[in-house]
C-alpha cells in the first residue's frame, strides 16, 4: 500500500468514524430533551458513507418535521409567528397566544461539523508531512 493511499485511508477512515458517532449522538440528544411521543424522529436516522477515488461522501437522513421542531415551527406556528408580527396582532386583538419553544437539538450536528472540519484539516496536515521525503543535506 503506498503512502498515500494510506493517508486516505486514514482520513476516511476517520470521517468514518465521526459519522457513526453522529449515528448515535443526534437521537441520544432528540431524547435528552424529550422530543417526539412516538419516536419517529429518532427511527428515521439513516445515514450512508461512499467512497469513490479520493472523494468521500457522507449523508445523513431524518424526517423533515425534525428541523420545524428545531425552528419552533409547526402545529399551527409559523415562522412569522416567531419574528413575533403575527404575535403582536394576536395580543392586540386580546388573543393570548404563546410561540412553539424551539427544541435546538440539531445543534449538536453543527458543533461536530466544525469539530470535523478542524480534525480533518489536522489529520490531512499529520499525513501530508509523513508523505515528505526527507531531504539530504547538500555538501
Amino acid at each position: 500500500m503506498s503512502i498515500e493511499s494510506e493517508a486516505y485511508q486514514a482520513v476516511f477512515g476517520f470521517a468514518e468514524g465521526w459519522a457513526a458517532k453522529n449515528q448515535q449522538l443526534l437521537p441520544a440528544e432528540i431524547k435528552k430533551q424529550y422530543i417526539g411521543k412516538t419516536q419517529s424522529l429518532q427511527k428515521s436516522f439513516r445515514f450512508a458513507s461512499r467512497k469513490s477515488g479520493d472523494t468521500l461522501l457522507i449523508q445523513q437522513f431524518f424526517n423533515t418535521s425534525g428541523r420545524f421542531v428545531d425552528m419552533g415551527v409547526g402545529k399551527g406556528h409559523s415562522l412569522e409567528n416567531k419574528a413575533g408580527k403575527a404575535l403582536a396582532m394576536d395580543e392586540m386583538a386580546g388573543k393570548k397566544k404563546k410561540g412553539r419553544k424551539a427544541k435546538k437539538w440539531f445543534r449538536v450536528f453543527y458543533a461536530r461539523l466544525s469539530d470535523l472540519e478542524g480534525a480533518l484539516g489536522i489529520r490531512i496536515m499529520e499525513q501530508a508531512v509523513k508523505a515528505v521525503k526527507p531531504v539530504k543535506p547538500v555538501n
